[in-house]
């Protein structure tokens, strides 16, 4: 199982960023959690089985939304037991 943990950069904030990546994650069956940090940026946590799906659901997060503007997208990956809720949040 791979766990991603993501931080997007960029005009992220109050531009439907957060639902946008929820949707794209329970389309493609990947559980995890996304948040806004005070700095303006969003973080990700995200898992998944396969690797295509992952990188898939990346290229989507660098897309954005049509009112977002990305300027940095920061990937760690990780091995990782599954977790505990097959559910994708917005926290």
């Amino acid at each position: 199982m791979l766990n991603v943990n993501i931080l997007v950069k960029g005009r992220v904030q109050n531009v439907g960023f957060s639902e946008y990546t929820q949707k794209c994650a329970l389309d493609m069956d990947i559980s995890g959690k996304v948040w806004s940090n005070y700095d303006g940026s969003i973080e990700i946590v995200a898992f998944c089985e396969g690797r295509s799906i992952m990188e898939r659901f990346l290229e989507h997060v660098r897309e954005g939304t049509e009112t977002s503007s990305i300027s940095d997208v920061i990937i760690n990956v990780f091995a990782s037991d599954p977790p505990l809720e097959e559910s994708f949040e917005i926290l």
